[in-house]
């Protein structure tokens, strides 16, 4: 998925969901994103590094066919949070009154301090 599908998709998402709330009501968005430009560098990459890894070893195993995995796409984008609030004021159908960006340590061995990862058991 790119960055013009995920707007495409995200103002359809948001004009169905207007239809459906009722007046003043609220909605809260979560989405897995990333917190740098370069779509490359970012988090999100190591967990679908570990998939991949993972997808790998089924294959390696026997359990699932070369052929497969090689046809296999799986269209994921992870938004800027600059890139949701633009998505939502162009929708014109919402107001954003809070938004947060959680950050998420993928590595469960890593105990060190300042992450949301607090034991790695």
């Amino acid at each position: 998925m790119c960055q013009e599908q995920f707007k495409k998709d995200m103002l359809l998402f948001l004009q169905l969901r207007h239809e459906e709330l009722v007046a003043n009501g609220q909605m809260v968005l979560t989405f897995l994103g990333r917190k740098h430009d370069d779509v490359y560098s970012a988090s999100l990459n190591r967990l679908y590094g570990l998939l991949s890894q993972s997808v790998q070893s089924l294959v390696e195993e026997g359990l699932v066919k070369k052929e497969k995995l090689d046809s296999f796409n799986l269209p994921v984008y992870g938004p800027l949070m600059d890139e949701v609030k633009a998505v939502v004021d162009q929708s014109q159908q919402f107001e954003l009154t809070h938004n947060k960006l959680f950050e998420t340590n993928w590595d469960p061995y890593d105990d060190s301090e300042g992450n949301d990862v607090h034991d790695s058991v």
